[in-house]
């Protein structure tokens, strides 16, 4: 996240994307229980202009199949 900061800085784009491996999400969020460093930092960027994506699908036998993409939440829950 701090690399994408600072190509924002010097007037690049910059973007994460998550894919969610759970065809049942319905947002993404940072595990601020697990890892609050980079739900903060994931803040940071956000509000640096970083650009955030998230998109979930589904894996069974016969592949990956595409669910859409999905809510990005940053508020502290």
């Amino acid at each position: 996240m701090e690399e994408l900061i600072k190509f924002k800085k010097r007037g690049q784009k910059a973007a994460v994307v998550f894919i969610i491996m759970r065809e049942d999400a319905d947002f993404f969020s940072p595990n601020d229980e697990m890892d609050s460093v980079f739900g903060n930092t994931l803040r940071k960027a956000k509000n640096s202009g970083v650009e955030v994506y998230a998109y979930k699908c589904s894996i069974n036998q016969k592949g990956i199949s595409y669910g859409g993409k999905i809510p990005v939440r940053l508020d502290l829950l």
